[in-house]
């Protein structure tokens, strides 16, 4: 049995629950879009004069952009697998199409007009999230298909260029900076995908309500997080992050903290990355109980379960 501490009656649960939030950081979760956007932008070494190549080049992309976008859906209509995937064995119901088709045109036409800012980021992630089932029939796309598809865009850019431009220096530079800028896309692409897979990945359903400025930044109610047997309260927070990466600035403080790893993984055995915490005031709630003083973040989670972020 607990016993009782102070005038106030606190429990030693309570107590170490509280102490635990206090102490308590998420570390290790993936860079927020507009970071893994600038982080892959350095990484690749994107700059101004691989926007110039493109831009000297541009003109035929930008006469031809419907056309692209029209091979690549005839191309996916062929496909037998990515037809079975689409729901399109018979034909293709004309109105998802359509939907499909401005989807790709609005994202080339961000493409073709150089849009590198952290807003196109969220865009992208966003796109990744649609593959993995949260878009049109919530069809999930097999991660290679993804892939796949910025190889069948790149393929349209080179097809076209190569067919109007004589092949010089100037041509290869552009096309040089084409791959980087759709290699950056990539890596966005699929974080938004792998966060929305994590968060559908398990046997428990657990609701999350989101309340206040919280929710008008989330721009729903609830977030139904799966999780599998065994997860606490910590696992369910980690997977809404991944997959709301624009709450964390509303909830969480973050801090540079120091880490190790395993030197057997063939990483940095010493790391500095983002650790994160609860901001001043917020309260987590499990099942309308306050986790600052029933459990904390390890408390076990199950099926059904609720928790509420105010």
């Amino acid at each position: 049995m607990s016993t009782m501490t102070g005038s106030r009656g606190t429990t030693d649960g309570q107590a170490a629950s509280r102490a635990g939030w206090e102490t308590w950081q998420l570390t290790e979760l993936r860079l927020e879009p507009d970071e893994e956007w600038q982080r892959m932008r350095e990484f690749v070494r994107f700059g101004e004069d691989d926007v110039q190549a493109i831009t000297r080049m541009i003109e035929p992309i930008v006469k031809r952009q419907h056309e692209i976008v029209e091979e690549i859906y005839d191309h996916l209509q062929r496909d037998h697998e990515m037809a079975l995937i689409l729901g399109w064995e018979n034909r293709p119901d004309a109105e998802a199409l359509g939907e499909r088709r401005r989807s790709l045109t609005l994202w080339l036409s961000r493409t073709i007009g150089l849009d590198l800012g952290d807003d196109f980021a969220y865009y992208l992630f966003d796109i990744g999230q649609r593959y993995a089932g949260f878009g049109p029939g919530e069809v999930r796309v097999p991660e290679r298909y993804v892939v796949g598809m910025m190889s069948l865009i790149y393929a349209g850019f080179l097809e076209v260029l190569v067919s109007e431009l004589t092949v010089n220096e100037s041509l290869c530079r552009a096309l040089l900076a084409w791959n980087k800028l759709l290699n950056m896309q990539t890596a966005i692409v699929l974080a938004g995908y792998h966060s929305a897979c994590e968060l559908t990945d398990g046997n428990n359903a657990v609701r999350v309500s989101l309340l206040g400025a919280i929710r008008e930044t989330a721009g729903t109610r609830e977030v139904t997080v799966h999780v599998p047997d065994g997860s606490c309260v910590e696992t369910v927070l980690r997977r809404l992050f991944e997959f709301r990466p624009q709450l964390r600035g509303h909830v969480l403080n973050w801090q540079w903290v120091e880490g190790n790893r395993d030197v057997e993984t063939r990483t940095p055995t010493l790391v500095v990355q983002k650790g994160y915490m609860l901001q001043e005031g917020r309260r987590v709630l499990l099942n309308g109980r306050d986790l600052a003083t029933h459990g904390g973040p390890t408390a076990a989670v199950k099926d059904g379960d609720e928790i509420g972020i105010y």
